[in-house]
């Protein structure tokens, strides 16, 4: 018996570790940079300045690492 399968499934099957395939964690990715980038735009008053910051700050990776935006928040 013969299974076929589309290209995304066997992409799927393929991850070793987490849920997300290269292109779905791309794509977590852009959506943490675009977020940051949009508030940091925003006039912000004096007691809210950080929430750019704290944005970036909740990212980690399925790898338990922190993402390059929380890393530039700790600093």
């Amino acid at each position: 018996m013969e299974c076929d399968f589309f290209p995304d499934e066997l992409a799927n099957l393929a991850i070793c570790a987490g849920t997300l395939t290269q292109s779905e964690r791309e794509i977590i990715n852009h959506h943490i940079d675009a977020a940051i980038q949009m508030l940091e735009r925003l006039p912000w008053p004096k007691r809210l300045q950080n929430v750019p910051e704290y944005t970036g700050g909740h990212h980690e990776r399925m790898n338990d690492k922190v993402t390059r935006a929380t890393s530039s928040a700790i600093r």
